[in-house]
């Protein structure tokens, strides 16, 4: 199968061609559909967090589908069907265990990263973090950047109808390790919450801390786009770069400070001004990484308020069940936190992970192993398409352009299919009589409008997750 490999630390990313995994008793194989670039993947990389061995996949945010599951009996197996089983709805009917769930062939999952013996005082304690035996997707074993990877069945976690594969994914770490993080910090209906860092998990923690009964929440950050969407969420955004932060909510606040500070940064800075933030028996939650130490005044800062100072790690697996069930509601939105996508190519993956260390990412890219990439610019703006080729079907070359302009588009034999995010408009010539599509003759052989509002990913005559919205104009 094909991978992207972490080979040398401070070196950038290289795709490989690797044995395709098979399954054990009980572990299941995953077609990947999504998988989440994450800033720890960066860390892994330039050895800020160490990894167990070399090369190794990275990506632990994962979605995909089951495609094959080894019986108790088996030792291994192989891909049971290459070209895919239909993704069979997902099911989600009140609060539950993780062993409770059935899961198959065909079950649209997502992976908990963090791979442990689910028998030990910790496990059984909800505290699997802690596991002696405990590895991490994608550091201590190959992850997402692949076609296909193998978890222990426990990990794979049923996916529900209204939440796609790209937002399943991210909630794998940056949503669950949020939630993880307000719950550590014990926030309660009512409290105010000030929020340090409006990426990734800083976004996915303003709308949790909403979700949870905030009655305020600030939304920290240097950046003006990533204020701007902490505003649209339903934050007081702090913008950090012309004041100290926690000296404005202070004002903001009358001196009364907030009840809950997030640091999800990972700087000394950050994380004084979050510990300086909070009021009365005020409790900081810090999830971001550093190595530096971090000067904070006993006395004034914690011990004269009873203010709480909390490290928080990863999460636990049965809060993802939350996080799953408030997306199926449409209480929890990733549409304008997942906002990139790109291939599995190390061209594309390793300028994402360097513009997360630099800090000029988008909130949060996600692969999609299933694509291929082919980039236009269209009048205004530029935009990325993707295109699907699959063995089973064969068709001509496929034509696209926008408005007589934009761009040209070629598939080889495969079926054709679009990926994007926007409402947008495509006329082309397709030589041939039929719609690839639907199978229905064509009234007019020479052109057509084809307008998308979200396509989804299909490949083999089945579709993945909800398919797109799609009709045919012919004049």
């Amino acid at each position: 199968m094909r991978a992207v490999r972490i080979e040398q630390i401070g070196e950038p990313l290289r795709v490989s061609s690797v044995v395709d995994p098979a399954p054990r008793a009980g572990e299941v194989l995953v077609r990947i559909m999504a998988s989440g670039i994450c800033h720890s993947d960066v860390h892994y990389r330039d050895g800020v967090s160490g990894i167990s061995r070399l090369p190794v996949i990275p990506g632990h945010e994962i979605a995909g589908i089951i495609v094959d599951q080894a019986r108790k009996s088996d030792q291994t197996s192989g891909i049971s069907d290459p070209a895919l089983v239909s993704a069979k709805p997902g099911r989600l009917s009140g609060r539950r265990r993780i062993s409770d769930q059935r899961i198959g062939i065909g079950d649209r999952v997502c992976i908990h990263y963090l791979v442990t013996c689910g028998v030990c005082e910790y496990c059984v304690t909800g505290r699997e973090q802690w596991c002696p035996t405990a590895e991490m997707i994608g550091k201590d074993r190959d992850g997402g950047y692949a076609e296909y990877i193998v978890v222990p069945q426990r990990n794979a976690i049923l996916i529900p109808d209204g939440v796609s594969d790209e937002h399943a994914a991210v909630m794998m770490c940056s949503s669950a390790t949020a939630l993880h993080a307000i719950r550590k910090a014990r926030m309660r209906e009512g409290e105010s919450v000030a929020v340090f860092g409006c990426g990734g998990l800083g976004t996915s923690a303003i709308q949790i801390a909403k979700i949870l009964g905030a009655r305020q929440v600030f939304g920290v950050d240097l950046n003006p786009d990533k204020l701007e969407l902490a505003s649209r969420l339903g934050a007081i955004p702090i913008d950090a770069s012309k004041s100290d932060a926690s000296d404005i909510i202070m004002s903001i606040t009358h001196d009364r400070g907030v009840d809950v500070a997030l640091e999800l940064i990972g700087r000394p800075d950050t994380m004084q001004q979050a510990v300086r933030s909070v009021g009365v028996g005020g409790r900081v939650a810090i999830a971001g990484i550093t190595e530096k130490a971090v000067e904070i005044r006993p006395y004034v800062e914690l011990i004269g308020k009873e203010a709480e100072l909390i490290g928080v790690s990863d999460h636990n697996i049965d809060e993802i069940w939350d996080l799953l069930e408030w997306a199926d509601e449409g209480r929890f939105d990733l549409s304008e936190i997942v906002t990139e996508q790109v291939s599995l190519d190390a061209d594309e993956i390793n300028p994402v992970l360097d513009a997360l260390a630099r800090g000029a990412a988008a909130a949060r890219t996600v692969i999609l192993p299933l694509v291929l990439a082919a980039t236009s610019t269209l009048p205004g703006k530029s935009q990325t398409l993707y295109a699907q080729v699959a063995d089973s079907t064969e068709i001509p070359p496929v034509k696209i352009s926008h408005g007589g302009k934009g761009f040209e588009f070629e598939t080889g034999d495969g079926e054709f299919l679009l990926q994007i995010d926007s409402r947008l408009q495509f006329r082309y010539a397709f030589p041939s009589d039929t719609d690839p599509i639907t199978g229905e003759d064509f009234i007019d052989d020479d052109q057509h409008v084809f307008k998308i509002n979200r396509a989804r990913l299909k490949v083999g005559g089945h579709a993945f997750g909800p398919w797109f919205e799609y009709y045919w104009e012919y004049g």
